[in-house]
């Protein structure tokens, strides 16, 4: 044995085998000599697997550097000069490219001039494995140059080789092998990075640029084919959407000026070949989002490609690149990702949408600053100027002067205007700013930067340019110097603002500091030209800043994180807080927020539609919650909130502005988006102005008071209590659903799923009125006559009708439930009665139990936190439990019509309910006189309806496609976003190759399995037998959500009787309560905070499942130990100590 071995005799044994490699310094030699022969004994395949068995080694660091010893680099070489034989080169070639995982090593291969020319001869090779092994090289290459951040030799390699860019062309244009070509569009990224952070113009001095952005286009059209994509073909036009983004970048900023390639020509010629193929190719990218489902959920790589698409868009309409294709889609986008953003945040990272809506907003919100009784609007047409009171046109420079404008900056009223050249006729760059002197007619001033210009601010001494990671000050009108340039955050949106009074206490400049949510603050009145700088540092928030505002004195800053919830005003000169006040509970994206010119107001606009109004001096004028004055509620109890408000609609980017007399004065809409039911149609550019008193500012809000009914199915409601219950939870749903959180509560995964979201049904319902299928796509799952029962309910019904028609209908589900109690409970008296045999008498039920069931089941139902949250979520879960309601009801009033014909309803709609089947039958069968006639009746009522049901439904759609995206969903379980169900991580971990028989197994559980066992053991009680079969389904169904388990756990007062059999009851309920709770603070933890993962939250929905199996079990073995009572009696002491009833 090798433990018995010393350690002196395992150094014998190893011998000189290197590192835990197979192989020696000896075998090393001997291989490399046999290279060294190839002349003499020729290429054998002996040969070629020792030299096989080296390249696999040659990623171990000892024998790398025993080839660097044994003089490596030249036997490749002279190889490389004396042979031809592919297989040989491209062996040698990969060995290179594994000493290239070593830093020393490979610079020493890199060393040797002559090596590496013959390396780059390789690169008009026609195999493309050798190509392959080269394209590794080279990218290992780019990585030392970029690793050592310098032009030296490195880069002399590439530049020098004349024939380096026509053969990466020609790969391009010619290659078929997928390996190749995606190892070639790594290394181009590679060359990305080098142009980016390394060598300027790099791609200019490699590449005729014409011809590798054509060969580009070549390449895609020749990989990604025109049918259904392949997961490498994507991954391919991800690395090639990075390569083709930075040349067109490249080629939208000048710098290809001198290689003659410039997307202007486009706009010459728009039947350009080059221009009709990336029109095309972004189209065929972006179409799929055109339906905004197919956005959801974002992926990184997904991510990484629109985000190159947009940016690439955005170039190109610097260079007035247009196609009304792509201007389609990109509004429809926006609106997704503006609209739908806030439900999509739990299975989407924040920052991938807000970094897509950061290069959106490039294009279509143009940076517009309000001046004090004048605002520019920058627009494709040029530039315009308005005054507010009145509103009328003051100056309008068109596209012969300026072209289009991005972004514009007055200096009050004055005749200086600095302008920023973008949009689709741009005239000047992105990354110049200019000064226009109206009086004078022409421009005076023109200052240039590397970067693109994020931001100008303006007062009458200074000039503020913002870049991404710069601030820079300049001393303003004349003389033109630069005063000062202050390093900052990332600051993609130009956060920058300065005290603009001529009278200024201090010429306060502020600014996103480095560590995250703090603000720099900088006197520029303190400081000289060329003179150091050490900004003072505000830490004003936890996440990174969103909006930013410095009053005119330059005494006050006010600041808001990407959150949008709180607005802080800070003491600038103390650096303390002055107040805290609160937008709203929802987190929101604030466009503006702005002092009034006494400082007495605050303004503040949001994407939520409404703007904010804020007393800052006089602050009881702010609105308070009745118990914030108690001082230990916490902080949410204690804000202030705004003393007025008004509306916008919400889909507009606006900014304010305060006049003369402290009103909201201006509210400048960008760019609106006009809705005819629920979608976006043409845009359009527009500004208006809005006035609201601040006296007056704020909604009114009207109530309507209902009476309860007070005789149903002759059930007369006359208690105090059933009023009160029905009255409360009725006045809750309402006042939920009309507060903050009913957005909140519909979006969680727990509420709502791909079956019931309501979000999902407006989208279907919209479809379907545009002549568009909504079973088409992934979106809708609803059945037809549903379809047609929502179109209604959304022309017909305004908000507050549907709100109340969701509570209506949970009442009358809870009403239901009573009634099917009553009978339920009247029936099991009867039968109590009825057996002579009861050996327990004290267990027999007692004569009010029909009313007291029928209370204590409408209670747990209306005040079930399940179904007050699944109604509230608006979920069309609450539909579906009134049709499981009236066919509960129907069971026990032995209805065969209404029976079959709600079982039928929930059939069409979920497929599982058919079970219900089951225990219908055996109720009706019951009390009939002929059973098989009633039970043949039954099922040939069922059959019929069903049947009806199907034909209503196709002649709605006109067609069966609906069958795939219904019963088929819900069959083939294709959506896999978390649920509280077990499938979404069963399918996401599970091989696809298993997929169909493990869909298979747990189809059959849910849905056949138990039926039969089941129906045989509780045929005498078929409401319990309805219940098991209703647990199960929650339990075990595709799409579970918390309305289903709100509904049968609602129905557990039936068997108040059961419950001194049970033994699990406390487990189950600590189980209930840990999940209930533990669910959503793990599915924060897992999708915002990053702390978790998918384990966490399925062991939370693994462990809420398992909870409801043991309450399923613990009343069907109560059930057993009841009717064994019943009949046997039960004998409370054995041998003179208290006993317990078992199963074994």
């Amino acid at each position: 044995m090798l433990k018995d071995v010393s350690e002196q005799e395992l150094e014998v044994l190893r011998g000189d085998a290197l590192d835990n490699s197979l192989c020696s310094s000896k075998w090393i030699i001997k291989t490399l000599m046999s290279l060294c022969e190839i002349d003499k004994h020729g290429w054998t395949k002996e040969l070629e697997d020792q030299l096989c068995i080296l390249w696999d080694l040659s990623m171990e660091g000892e024998v790398v550097s025993h080839l660097i010893s044994y003089d490596f680099p030249n036997i490749a070489k002279n190889t490389l000069m004396t042979s031809d034989e592919p297989r040989l080169i491209e062996i040698i070639l990969g060995i290179i490219g594994n000493v290239g995982s070593s830093d020393e090593a490979f610079n020493t291969i890199l060393r040797d001039r002559e090596l590496v020319t013959q390396i780059l001869r390789r690169l008009t090779s026609d195999d493309s494995l050798i190509l392959i092994q080269l394209m590794r090289i080279l990218k290992s290459v780019l990585w030392q140059v970029m690793a050592h951040q310098s032009e030296d030799f490195l880069t002399a390699y590439f530049t020098e080789c004349e024939f380096f860019g026509d053969s990466i062309i020609f790969i391009l244009k010619s290659s078929t092998n997928d390996d190749l070509l995606t190892g070639t569009m790594n290394m181009l990224e590679s060359i990305c990075d080098v142009d980016t952070l390394v060598i300027e113009n790099f791609w200019e001095k490699l590449f005729r640029i014409d011809d590798l952005f054509s060969a580009m286009l070549e390449s895609f059209s020749e990989v990604i084919s025109k049918r259904k994509t392949s997961q490498f073909e994507w991954k391919f036009a991800e690395h090639w959407l990075g390569v083709i983004t930075d040349i067109v970048d490249c080629a939208s900023d000048g710098g290809f000026k001198s290689t003659g390639f410039n997307f202007s020509e486009f706009k010459i010629d728009k039947t350009d070949e080059k221009f009709l193929k990336l029109m095309e190719i972004m189209y065929r990218i972006l179409k799929p989002c055109k339906k905004s489902y197919n956005l959801y959920p974002i992926r990184q790589g997904g991510a990484n490609m629109i985000h190159h698409i947009t940016h690439m868009l955005l170039c190109l309409r610097c260079c007035d690149v247009n196609d009304p294709r792509l201007d389609c889609i990109l509004t429809t986008i926006i609106f997704s990702l503006k609209t739908e953003s806030a439900s999509k945040n739990n299975q989407d990272p924040e920052e991938l949408i807000a970094d897509l809506l950061e290069h959106l907003n490039r294009y279509w919100l143009h940076m517009i600053k309000i001046c004090t009784g004048c605002f520019t609007c920058c627009m494709d047409s040029g530039l315009r100027i308005y005054n507010v009171d009145p509103l009328v046109e003051k100056a309008h420079f068109d596209n012969d002067l300026m072209g289009s404008i991005s972004m514009a900056e007055m200096l009050w009223r004055t005749n200086v205007i600095a302008v920023v050249g973008g949009g689709n006729r741009a005239k000047f760059a992105d990354n110049t700013v200019l000064i226009y002197d109206d009086l004078l007619k022409k421009f005076v001033m023109e200052v240039t930067f590397t970067s693109l210009i994020k931001a100008v601010r303006l007062r009458r001494d200074k000039m503020i340019v913002a870049l991404q990671r710069e601030i820079h000050v300049f001393s303003f009108p004349t003389p033109v110097r630069r005063l000062l340039t202050l390093e900052t955050r990332d600051n993609p949106t130009g956060l920058v603002e300065i005290a603009t009074f001529a009278t200024a206490q201090r010429q306060l400049l502020a600014f996103p500091g480095h560590k995250l949510g703090s603000v720099q603050l900088v006197d520029l009145g303190a400081t000289e030209a060329g003179s150091s700088s050490a900004p003072i540092t505000l830490s004003a928030h936890q996440g990174a800043l969103a909006c930013l505002a410095v009053n005119g004195n330059g005494t006050m800053i006010a600041t808001a994180s990407v959150q949008g919830t709180l607005i802080r005003v800070w003491d600038s000169v103390r650096r303390s807080l002055l107040v805290e006040l609160r937008r709203g509970a929802d987190p929101a994206t604030l466009y503006c927020i702005t002092f009034s010119r006494d400082s007495e107001f605050l303004c503040v606009s949001s994407d939520k539609g409404t703007v904010h109004i804020f007393a800052l001096k006089n602050t009881s004028l702010n609105r308070r919650s009745t118990f914030s004055n108690m001082g230990f509620l916490g902080n949410y109890v204690e804000s202030q909130w705004a003393l007025a408000t008004f509306t916008v609609p919400p889909e507009c980017a606006c900014v304010c502005a305060f006049g003369t007399h402290n009103s909201v004065i201006g509210s400048l809409y960008v760019w609106t988006e006009r809705f005819t039911s629920n979608r976006v149609a043409d845009y359009v550019e527009s500004a208006q102005v809005m006035e609201k008193s601040i006296s007056h500012g704020g909604p009114r809000y009207y109530t309507k008071k209902y009476k309860c009914p007070r005789e149903v199915d002759r059930i007369r409601i006359m208690s105090r209590k059933w009023l009160s219950n029905f009255a409360l939870a009725g006045t809750i749903r309402l006042l939920i659903m009309n507060s903050e959180y009913q957005k909140i509560i519909g979006n969680r995964v727990e509420v709502s799923t791909a079956l019931n979201s309501w979000k999902r049904v407006t989208e279907g319902v919209y479809l379907h009125k545009i002549g568009v299928d909504p079973y088409e796509g992934d979106l809708f799952h609803e059945t037809p006559i549903g379809l047609y029962a929502f179109d209604l309910m959304q022309e017909y019904l305004p908000q507050w009708a549907l709100f109340l028609l969701f509570v209506v209908a949970d009442l009358t589900t809870a009403l239901c439930l009573a009634l099917a109690a009553k009978h339920y409970a009247i029936e099991l008296v009867g039968t109590a009665t009825k057996r002579k045999e009861e050996k327990d008498k004290t267990k027999k039920p007692s004569k009010d139990v029909s009313s007291t069931s029928a209370l204590y089941v409408s209670t747990a139902y209306l005040f079930n936190p399940y179904i007050i949250l699944n109604c509230v979520g608006l979920t069309t879960t609450v539909f579906t439990n009134l049709l499981y309601s009236i066919a509960l009801v129907s069971m026990t009033r032995r209805s065969v019509l209404w029976s079959c014909a709600s079982i039928a309803l929930l059939t069409l709609q979920g497929l599982y309910p058919v079970s219900l089947m089951v225990p219908a039958t055996i109720y009706v069968a019951s009390t009939a006189k002929n059973r098989k006639t009633s039970i043949a009746t039954m099922l040939v009522t069922f059959t019929s309806i069903l049947a009806a049901l199907f034909a209503i439904s196709y002649c709605i759609m006109g067609s069966w496609s609906f069958l795939w995206s219904t019963i088929g969903f819900i069959l083939t379980v294709p959506d896999l976003r978390p649920n509280i169900g077990l499938y979404w991580y069963f399918f996401t971990e599970m091989f696809e190759h298993f997929r169909w028989l493990f869909i298979a197994s747990f189809q059959i559980n849910v849905s056949l399995l138990y039926i039969v066992p089941l129906a045989l053991r509780l045929r005498r009680d078929p409401m319990l037998l309805a219940f098991s079969y209703l647990a199960i389904a929650a339990i075990f169904k595709s799409y579970p959500c918390i309305g289903d388990v709100g509904f049968y756990i609602s129905l557990l007062p039936l068997w108040k009787h059961l419950f001194q059999h049970m033994q699990q009851g406390f487990i189950v309920g600590c189980f209930v309560l840990f999940c209930t709770v533990f669910a959503p603070t793990v599915w924060h933890q897992w999708i915002y905070s990053r702390s978790a993962n998918a384990n966490f939250y399925f062991g939370v929905t693994l462990a809420f499942a398992i909870a409801q199996i043991f309450l399923l079990t613990d009343i069907l073995f109560a059930s057993v130990k009841h009717e064994f009572a019943v009949q046997h009696g039960i004998n409370k002491k054995v041998n003179g100590n208290e006993a317990k009833l078992l199963l074994e």
